[in-house]
């Protein structure tokens, strides 16, 4: 019994490294938005009635919506975070918006509504 052990820890010693070290090669920061919503973390743009919307979601958490009309941008900042069926973003101004979202085409469309069953937009990544 007494030599089993010490190959019962390193055994159990070599499992933890290997597992990680597939951790932390998977890319991004463990755990953080990084590494979660990857998917949602880029550049998204919409035409909705003629008038181009784009959506930027950064790794660090922030977020800008730009909406051009007539040639004139008009752009907002602020924090965003999300779960699995949720974006929130948290505007500069302190107002909170939340998007239900679903993804498509292998995630190179995100579809947003403001209810789970309500009208939908749907964003390209670029």
């Amino acid at each position: 019994m007494k030599k089993i052990v010490p190959f019962a820890i390193i055994a159990f010693l070599s499992v933890m490294a290997f597992v990680g070290c597939a951790q932390s090669s998977s890319g991004g920061d463990s755990g953080g938005v990084a590494a979660v919503f990857q998917p949602i973390i880029g550049t998204w743009t919409a035409t909705t009635l003629g008038i181009p919307t784009t959506l930027v979601f950064n790794t660090d958490e922030t977020t800008v919506e730009t909406t051009t009309v007539l040639g004139v941008g008009s752009t907002k900042s602020g924090k965003w975070t999300s779960n699995d069926k949720t974006i929130t973003r948290t505007w500069s101004d302190g107002s909170i918006e939340v998007k239900y979202y679903v993804f498509a085409d292998a995630k190179k469309q995100m579809i947003m509504s403001n209810s789970p069953d309500g009208a939908a937009i749907t964003y390209f990544k670029n």
